[in-house]
């Protein structure tokens, strides 16, 4: 309530233009580059590593909460996705898990289906998750 009123005849002040928003691009590089810098020997795998594996509650607020609104698939889509190519370890682990959820798909049926008149059937279909091609 104490200021002057609005002189427009100021030609010295100039309005300040907002500085433009910086990207995602931008300020991965920024990171990437801060990295390099400080711990040039710490990598982007063990960055993400320590991301993911810690039990460090710093950092575990952050990775759950990404974890938790669908990071998980995120991640993955982005590494497997078409853009992506990816290397015979890859594949052979996606595989591998498609392969164990199978399996415990297909033993929760027959088990369950075991339990009722559809005994003989369900032992039938028991087929273990490394004949599966």
């Amino acid at each position: 309530d104490d200021l002057p009123p609005e002189d427009d005849s100021d030609k010295t002040y100039g309005s300040r233009e907002r500085a433009a928003k910086t990207t995602d691009l931008e300020k991965a590089c920024t990171v990437l580059q801060f990295m390099k810098e400080n711990w040039p020997r710490f990598s982007l795998k063990d960055f993400l590593t320590v991301i993911f594996t810690s039990k460090d509650p710093r950092i575990t607020v952050t990775a759950n909460s990404y974890l938790a609104t669908g990071g998980r698939l995120h991640l993955l889509c982005m590494v497997a996705g078409d853009e992506a190519p990816l290397d015979e370890d890859v594949n052979e682990w996606i595989l591998s898990k498609a392969a164990d959820l199978c399996d415990r798909e297909a033993s929760y049926l027959t088990e369950n289906a075991s339990r009722g008149p559809h005994f003989k059937e369900a032992l039938y279909l028991r087929v273990p998750a490394d004949t599966i091609t």
